[in-house]
C-alpha cells in the first residue's frame, strides 16, 4: 500500500508539472520500490529538472523491467543524449533506425532522437529538419512544436518563430514568450535599418523604425512585472535585451537626447556590463550631440564588452577614431587606425575568384585619408584620395573625399567640379549633396546653396552630413557681429598712447531670384590718441550694403565723422575671384579713417585708393601685391606699393608653421608736415608664425599662437634700422564662424632714425547671431 502512494505521488507530480515534488518523493522511496506505472513519469520529471542521475535510475530499472522493449530503448538514448554521451547515444539511434519499419509512433520517436542530438551536438539546422519531419508525422507533437519554434528564432528567424508559436502559446512559458517577442523586435530593427538605407528618397523610410520603436515601448511596459514562477535574473536579461534594442534605434532614428536617457536609466537598473552595442550607440549619441570626450570612454567600454563579437572593422573603431580625434587623442587616433589596418587583409581569403578587394581594407583606406584631412594634414589627404580614386573611378565616397580636400586647399573652384562629378555617380549620395551645397557657399552662390541645404535638411535631417551642410547655412546665412579692440604705447612719434575700437553689425543674406545676395550692415569706429600737447578723440559710423554674387562681393558705405573737417564720406570696395588662383581686391574711401594721429590733430583728412592682386598657390602658398594712394587735405601725397610671400612649411594636427616675406616702399610729397611724412621709405621683414593646438573638443579648440619677426627699415636721410616684433595670443573657436581672439605684442621701429618701441593689447570677437 505504500509503495502505491508513493509511487502515485509521483505520478501526480509530475503530471501536475511539479518536477521537484515528483523527484523528492521518487527519493523518499526509492527508484526501486516504485509501481512500474511511475517510471516514464518519474523519467519525464527528472529530464525537464535536469537530473541526469536519477534519469539514469529510472531509465534503467525501466529497462530492467521490460528487457529490449522499444520504448525502454528510446528512453535509454535519451539518457544517453542528457548525459552527453553522444557517441553512445549514436549508437543506439542508429540501432533503433536500423530496425525494421515500425509504427508511426516509432518513427515520431526515432526523429525526436535525432531532434534532440543534433541540438546536444549545437547543430540547431539539423535539429530543426528533423523536428519538422516529425510533424508531418504528428501535427500534435508538443515537444516539436516547441523545439520548432525555439531553434527558428535561434537560426535567426525570431519573427517567424514567434508567428508559428501564436496557436499554441500554451505551449510556451511566460520567459520564452517574452523572449520571442524581444528577439522579434530586434529583427524588425534590422529590417527597419535595411529599409531606411536602401530607400534613401522614400518619405516612408522611417515609418518601420518609427513602429518598432512603438511596439517596443509597449513590450517594456508588458515586462515591467516580473510574472510568478520566473527567475527574476532570466527576466530581466530580456529586459536588457529589449531596452538595447530600444537605445539602438533611438540613435538610429536621430533621437540622441532619447537614446542617453534611456541608456542611463539602463545603467542604474541592470548589473553591468551592459549589451555592447547600447552602449556603442549611447557614444554616438554622446558624438553627434558634440561631446566627444564623453563618447571616448562608452566607445573603448563597447570594444571591451563586445570581444570577439564585435567584427573588424567596425562602426564602433570608425567613431572611436573620430571622437579620438575630437578630443585631440591624435596618436591614439593613428594608432587604432594602424592596428585595425594591420588586422584587415587587403584581399578576401573566401572568395568566387582569387584575388578580389577587401572593400573593409579599401573603406580603411579611405578612412586614413579622411583622418589626414581632418588633422591638416592635406598633402598627404589628397595623394591618398587621387590614388585611390585612381583605382576605384566609380566609389563616390573618394570623390567626394578628393573634393573636400580642394575645398579645403582653398580651390573653391576646383571642388565645385569635384563634387559635381560625384554626383554623378551615384547622385543619391547625401555625403555629395551635402558637399555640394557647402561648396555653393564658397563660391558665393548662395541662394543655390540655401536652397539645397533646406532641401536636404527636410529630406534627411539625421544624416551628418546634412547637419554639418546645416551649420555651414546657419553660420554664412546668419546676422554677425564683428568687435577689434587695440591699445597701445608708442615711442612718441606717431603717438605716446591710442587706442581704437572697431564694431560691425551685419544683418543676415537676402537673395532675389536673379542670385543676387544683400545684406546691410552699421559700423562704428572709435578712436582715441595721446600726443604728449593733446589727446584726441574721433568717431566715425557707417551703413553699408554688401552684394555678392559668384567670384564678386561689393561693398559701399556711407560714413559720418564726427570730429574730422570733411565730416561725410562714402567708402567703396570691390573683390573679384578671377580664379582659385587669382584674386583682386581695389578700395576707395573719400574720407580715410586711417590717417597718422597727428595729422588728424592739425586738422587735417585724407582721400585714399588702392589695389592688390593675390595668386594663391593653395591654403599653404600665396603670393600678393598691393599699392596703396592716400591725398591728405594740406596737399601731401602718400604713394605706397609692397609684396608678400606667405608659406606655410609644417601643417599638422597640432603644430602650424608658417612665414611671411614682405617688402614694402613709399614716399610722400612733403616733408613740412606735422606728422611723421619721409620723402622715402622702404621695409622689408621676415614674420614667422606658430600656432599650437592646446584644447580640442569637436568644433570648439583652443590654439596658442606665437608671432615673432625681424627685418630692416631705410628711410631717406636717416639709413637703415633693424625692425622686430614679437607677439602672442589666445585664439579660441566655438562652432563655425565664431572666435575670440586676445593677446599683447611688442614691437621695434626707427622713426628718424630713433628706435621707437610699441606695446600693445588686442582683443577680437566674431560670432555669428541667432
Amino acid at each position: 500500500m505504500r509503495q502505491r502512494l508513493q509511487s502515485d505521488r509521483v505520478v501526480v507530480a509530475a503530471q501536475g508539472g511539479e518536477n521537484a515534488l515528483a523527484l523528492a518523493a521518487a527519493r523518499e522511496a526509492g527508484v526501486q520500490a516504485l509501481a512500474p506505472y511511475a517510471l516514464e513519469p518519474l523519467i519525464a520529471a527528472a529530464r525537464a529538472a535536469g537530473d541526469t542521475a536519477l534519469q539514469g535510475q529510472a531509465v534503467a530499472r525501466f529497462a530492467a523491467l521490460n528487457p529490449g522493449d522499444w520504448q525502454a530503448r528510446v528512453h535509454t538514448v535519451m539518457w544517453l543524449i542528457d548525459s552527453r554521451d553522444l557517441a553512445g547515444a549514436q549508437l543506439g539511434l542508429d540501432a533503433l533506425a536500423a530496425a525494421p519499419r515500425g509504427t508511426t509512433a516509432q518513427r515520431v520517436a526515432v526523429l525526436a532522437l535525432r531532434g534532440a542530438l543534433a541540438e546536444a551536438r549545437e547543430d540547431p539546422a539539423a535539429a530543426l529538419r528533423h523536428y519538422q519531419d516529425l510533424l508531418t508525422l504528428d501535427p500534435d507533437h508538443r515537444h516539436a512544436l516547441r523545439s520548432e519554434v525555439l531553434l527558428t528564432a535561434q537560426l535567426g528567424s525570431p519573427v517567424a518563430a514567434l508567428t508559428s508559436a501564436q496557436p499554441n502559446l500554451a505551449l510556451f512559458s511566460a520567459l520564452e514568450l517574452a523572449g520571442l517577442r524581444q528577439a522579434a523586435l530586434g529583427e524588425r530593427l534590422r529590417w527597419a535599418l535595411s529599409q531606411r538605407d536602401q530607400r534613401p528618397k522614400d518619405p516612408q523610410r522611417l515609418d518601420a523604425l518609427d513602429q518598432m520603436l512603438r511596439d517596443a515601448q509597449a513590450l517594456a511596459m508588458a515586462l515591467a512585472p516580473v510574472p510568478p514562477d520566473t527567475n527574476a535574473a532570466d527576466w530581466q536579461r530580456v529586459q536588457t535585451r529589449l531596452d538595447a534594442d530600444r537605445v539602438m534605434a533611438l540613435f538610429e532614428r536621430g533621437r540622441y537626447a532619447d537614446t542617453l536617457a534611456l541608456y542611463t536609466a539602463m545603467a542604474s537598473s541592470y548589473p553591468a556590463p551592459l549589451p555592447y552595442y547600447a552602449t556603442a550607440a549611447a557614444a554616438g549619441a554622446h558624438a553627434q550631440l558634440r561631446r566627444p570626450d564623453l563618447a571616448v570612454p562608452l566607445y573603448e567600454a563597447a570594444l571591451r564588452d563586445g570581444g570577439t563579437a564585435v567584427r573588424v572593422p567596425s562602426d564602433i573603431h570608425t567613431g572611436l577614431v573620430y571622437a579620438y580625434l575630437d578630443t585631440a587623442r591624435f596618436t591614439q587616433a593613428d594608432a587604432l587606425l594602424a592596428d585595425l589596418m594591420a588586422r584587415t587583409p587587403p584581399l578576401l581569403a573566401l572568395s568566387p575568384e582569387a584575388g578580389r578587394p577587401n572593400d573593409d581594407f579599401a573603406n580603411l583606406l579611405g578612412l586614413r585619408a579622411l583622418v589626414a584631412l581632418y588633422t591638416d594634414r592635406l598633402d598627404q589627404a589628397g595623394q591618398d584620395f587621387n590614388q585611390l580614386a585612381a583605382l576605384a573611378p566609380m566609389n563616390a565616397a573618394y570623390g567626394v573625399g578628393q573634393a573636400r580636400v580642394l575645398r579645403a586647399r582653398d580651390k573653391p573652384e576646383a571642388a565645385l567640379r569635384a563634387f559635381e562629378a560625384a554626383l554623378a555617380n551615384p547622385p543619391e549620395s547625401l555625403d555629395a549633396q551635402a558637399g555640394y551645397a557647402e561648396a555653393l557657399f564658397d563660391t558665393g552662390d548662395l541662394r543655390g546653396a540655401r536652397q539645397r541645404v533646406d532641401a536636404l535638411a527636410q529630406q534627411h535631417p539625421d544624416n551628418a552630413s546634412v547637419r554639418s551642410a546645416v551649420r555651414t547655412r546657419d553660420t554664412v546665412m546668419s546676422p554677425r557681429l564683428d568687435v577689434d579692440l587695440r591699445t597701445g604705447r608708442d615711442g612718441g612719434t606717431l603717438s605716446n598712447r591710442d587706442a581704437t575700437l572697431q564694431a560691425r553689425l551685419s544683418s543676415g543674406w537676402w537673395s532675389d531670384e536673379a542670385g543676387h545676395n544683400w545684406r546691410v550692415y552699421g559700423r562704428q569706429w572709435l578712436g582715441g590718441a595721446d600726443t604728449g600737447a593733446t589727446h584726441i578723440r574721433a568717431a566715425r559710423s557707417g551703413l553699408g550694403l554688401d552684394w555678392q554674387v559668384p567670384r564678386w562681393h561689393l561693398q559701399a558705405e556711407l560714413h559720418q565723422s564726427t570730429t574730422d573737417p570733411r565730416r561725410t564720406g562714402l567708402g567703396l570696395a570691390a573683390n573679384w575671384r578671377a580664379s582659385d588662383a587669382w584674386r583682386l581686391s581695389a578700395h576707395l574711401d573719400s574720407n580715410a579713417r586711417d590717417i597718422p594721429w597727428r595729422a588728424r590733430q592739425a586738422g587735417i583728412s585724407a582721400r585714399e585708393a588702392g589695389a592688390g592682386v593675390s595668386y594663391v598657390v593653395n591654403e599653404s602658398r600665396r603670393f600678393g601685391v598691393q599699392a596703396q594712394q592716400m591725398r591728405l587735405s594740406d596737399g601731401n601725397r602718400r604713394n605706397s606699393a609692397g609684396a608678400s610671400w606667405q608659406e606655410r612649411w609644417y601643417s599638422g594636427p597640432r603644430l602650424q608653421v608658417q612665414t611671411t616675406l614682405a617688402a614694402d616702399t613709399a614716399r610722400n610729397t612733403q616733408q613740412n608736415v606735422p606728422y611723421f611724412s619721409p620723402t622715402g621709405e622702404r621695409g622689408m621683414a621676415l614674420d614667422a608664425r606658430a600656432q599650437w593646438l592646446t584644447w580640442k573638443r569637436d568644433d570648439r579648440r583652443l590654439v596658442q599662437v606665437l608671432q615673432a619677426g625681424t627685418g630692416r627699415y631705410r628711410q631717406d636721410g636717416f639709413g637703415s634700422g633693424a625692425t622686430q616684433h614679437v607677439r602672442y595670443a589666445h585664439e579660441w573657436f566655438w562652432g563655425p564662424g565664431n572666435s575670440l581672439r586676445y593677446g599683447l605684442g611688442s614691437s621695434v621701429h626707427p622713426y628718424d632714425g630713433v628706435r621707437e618701441r610699441r606695446k600693445e593689447v588686442f582683443v577680437q570677437i566674431s560670432v555669428a547671431l541667432p
